[in-house]
């Protein structure tokens, strides 16, 4: 059982980071309704960062090109992306600041990055 899940985290990392963003996407979709203030807009500031979909999207393509070439991510690196992946969509929808989501969403993009270039790093050094 291990060793099947230590494949899918070094081999097929897009397929993993698809499941949070559905969850963001499908299943954490609360309706936002604003506040009826005559300000000329009507919606909260809070809830769900629309931008950070794009870096989710990002995300995938960017395991599907590692995926495509045949590189192994790390397993505790990869492992350690998607804890905190599910971590910003559970906590997406909290009103908590959101200057603390992005820094979450910062963290996950370097790591991302992190995992990317020390993946390519590996293959080319062989």
């Amino acid at each position: 059982m291990m060793k099947k899940i230590k494949f899918l985290f070094e081999t097929k990392m897009y397929l993993i980071s698809i499941i949070p963003l559905l969850f963001l996407i499908f299943i954490d979709n609360v309706a936002h309704y604003g506040y009826n203030k005559s300000v000329g807009w009507a919606f909260e500031i809070n809830g769900i960062s629309y931008y950070s979909i794009n870096f989710f999207i990002s995300f995938i393509i960017g395991f599907l090109f590692l995926a495509f070439i045949k590189v192994k991510t790390n397993f505790i690196l990869s492992f350690l992306f998607f804890l905190s992946f599910v971590f910003f969509c559970l906590i997406q929808d909290v009103n908590i600041q959101i200057v603390f989501t992005d820094k979450v969403l910062l963290f996950i993009t370097s790591l991302f990055l992190l995992i990317f270039i020390y993946s390519i790093y590996l293959k080319f050094k062989k």
